[in-house]
């Protein structure tokens, strides 16, 4: 609406975290996506557990959210807020029942069985980021999990473009049409599943996996392409 839309332009959003975190990625993907203006403030790991971070955020993670007199903390809450408040178009978060809760489906996939992909990256490079030594048993266990589940991504991957896509479901495999398609609509059950991909796309064992998989893999070069997603990952403070 316009009052939305006059209201976030004169009461920009703080988000507070690191740009390189992989949940402070959700947040910044949805109001990406949403075209909300915000306030990206950094927030130093060592200051996570400071009496002005707990106050946001009492777990001491990130990110936290500040609306104006409205404060939020967890990632997918957070995304949600965004979606559900100031995406005007109403095309990440649809208030369609079915549609909605197929949205939410797949936002509990990657929530409950896609994790393997966060511990994989756990044990393989967050623990060297903070030197430490993974455990390479745990991520081998992880990678054969997270196979299992690519395995159904694809499937569903290969009669729709999007996790919840059914606008792009008749171009099939047709890669121009896609190409020329990329800036339709992306779902909130897309954005959640992007963070972590990204990450393992990093390490080369990991992207040979993905690629494995032609509808993920096509997947991911549709959404990585997006302007939205390049501004987010371009910028990586820890």
């Amino acid at each position: 609406s316009l009052l939305h839309l006059s209201y976030k332009m004169s009461h920009p959003i703080k988000l507070f975290g690191l740009r390189g975190s992989v949940f402070t990625r959700y947040a910044l993907m949805t109001l990406e996506e949403a075209g909300v203006p915000y306030d990206m403030q950094l927030v130093p790991i060592d200051q996570l557990k400071s009496p002005e971070h707990l106050a946001r955020h009492p777990f001491s993670k990130m990110p936290a959210l500040q609306d104006r007199d409205f404060q939020l903390y967890e990632s997918r809450a957070i995304s949600r807020y965004i979606a559900s408040q100031y995406d005007v178009k109403g095309t990440l978060y649809p208030n369609e029942p079915r549609q909605r809760a197929l949205i939410e489906q797949w936002i509990s996939v990657e929530q409950s069985y896609f994790r393997a992909a966060q511990e994989i990256a756990v044990e393989l490079i967050f623990s060297k980021l903070f030197g430490k030594q993974g455990d390479e048993e745990k991520a081998r266990q992880a990678t054969e999990r997270l196979k299992s589940v690519l395995e159904v991504l694809d499937q569903h991957l290969s009669t729709s473009t999007y996790f919840v896509g059914n606008q792009l479901t008749l171009a099939g495999n047709n890669e121009l049409y896609i190409a020329l398609c990329i800036m339709i609509l992306i779902l909130h059950s897309d954005i959640v599943f992007m963070p972590f991909t990204n990450l393992l796309y990093s390490l080369p064992d990991h992207a040979k996996l993905f690629n494995s998989f032609k509808h993920f893999e096509r997947w991911w070069r549709l959404v990585s392409e997006r302007p939205t997603w390049r501004n987010i990952s371009s910028q990586s403070e820890f």
